[in-house]
Formats: C-alpha cells, structure tokens, sequence
C-alpha cells in the first residue's frame, strides 16, 4: 500500500514506493497506475511533487504518461532487476563502471589542461560538432543515437596520442554495456543529458579561450557530476 510521505526529498520517496510496487507485483506491466489525484491523496503530498516522481519514472522507461489516460506501467518486476546474464552480471557491470569512471577522473583532467593549450581552431570546431548550443534543449526523440563521448574523443585527439585514444576507448567500452538493464540511463534521460551538454559546453569555453585551470577544473566537475548522478542510478534502481 503506498503510504504518507513525511520527510525531505518528497518525490524521491514517490519514486521509491512505486518502484517497490512494481517490484513486489502489485503493479504489472500494463496496468494504469493511480490518477494524479488519487496518487495526492494517498501520499499527502502536492501535485508538483507527485508529477516529478512521474516525470523521473517516465524518464527512467518504468512508466509511460499519456494525456487523457494516465500513466501506465511498462516492465514487470523482475525486468526491473537484471536481465541477461543476471545479478553476477549486473554486479560485474557495475564494478567496471565505478572503475573506469574514477581512472577517467585521474586522467581527463589533465587531458583537458593539455588540450587548452594545444588545441588549435580546426581542433575547436571538431569540438564543436558534438555539442549543442548552451542551454538548448533536447527532448528525448532527439537525444536517442547521440554519443556523449565523442566530445570527450574529440578533445583526447588534440593530443595525437594514440595510446591513450586506445586506452580510453576501452574505459567507455566498460561504461557502455546495457546488458544488464532496460532501464534509460541516465546519458539518455531528458534533464541529465542537457546538463552534460551544458557542461561540455563550458569544458569547451575553457579550451577556446587557452584556459588551462577552468579546462581542468570543468572537466572534473562534469565527470564528479557524471559519476555521482550514475551512482545514484544504480543505488536507486539496483538495490
């Protein structure tokens, strides 16, 4: 039974239980979950908090809103869990992750810092191509096919080192593989992917402007951002 919500991060908790109720089967793939004003009076909270939940489990693929209908549940439980190779698989998965994001937080740094001071006008413009104007935003339609990585591709080929081309290229190989979940993650999630974008956008203001401290900095704090958001991902939708 969803129940009164009473401390912070309101929609969080709105989340949470009805993810848990997806889990245990009280919703199926299928069903219509409670009306906004159903869902209100059984939790207590407000209507903007309520379809901010919905608006994370839609983006996150649990949940499909349509106008007129209401919101429908999309995957059962156990699809919520592991698919493929099962939980050794995801645990893997996700160990490779943590592992290549924080060697990539050791060395993007510094790439970046060396790129701000190498990089010349056709380097920018090849930049450039991987990235929106700041601010601009994507719906989810768009966003499918883009790769995030090719802005950080670009910017290691300043370098002209082709080692570490090889080395990083494996280190978003181990980032990448999406056996293990049907979930979005959170690269392809509407508000997340402009947030990257708009910080990629300042790594590249950095590097434009031969700035090697910003060029360091921006870069560190879109990778912190970038594992801090995954981490929450996987804690939120894996535990």
């Amino acid at each position: 039974m969803i129940q009164k919500i009473t401390s912070m991060k309101l929609y969080e908790q709105v989340v949470q239980q009805i993810k848990s109720m997806v889990l245990n089967g009280t919703y199926k793939k299928g069903d219509l979950l409670p009306s906004e004003k159903e869902l209100i009076e059984m939790t207590g909270v407000s209507r903007i908090t309520i379809r901010e939940g919905l608006k994370i489990l839609a983006e996150m693929g649990i949940i499909e809103t349509k106008k007129g209908k209401g919101s429908i549940v999309l995957i059962n439980g156990k699809e919520l869990i592991f698919q493929s190779e099962g939980e050794e698989g995801y645990l893997n998965f996700r160990k490779n992750f943590e592992l290549s994001t924080n060697t990539r937080l050791l060395l993007e740094p510094e790439i970046a810092r060396q790129a701000s001071l190498k990089a010349t006008e056709e380097d920018i413009e090849k930049m450039e191509m991987y990235l929106l104007h700041e601010n601009k935003k994507l719906n989810v339609d768009q966003i499918q096919g883009i790769n995030l990585e090719m802005f950080h591709q670009s910017i290691l080929s300043v370098l002209k080192n082709p080692l570490l081309s090889d080395f990083f290229n494996t280190l978003t190989k181990l980032e990448a593989d999406t056996n293990y979940t049907i979930l979005i993650p959170p690269s392809r999630q509407t508000s997340v992917y402009n947030e990257l974008n708009n910080q990629h956008y300042k790594i590249l203001q950095a590097i434009k402007k031969h700035n090697e401290e910003f060029a360091y900095f921006y870069m560190k704090e879109h990778l912190i951002y970038l594992k801090d958001t995954y981490t929450k991902y996987f804690n939120d939708f894996y535990k």
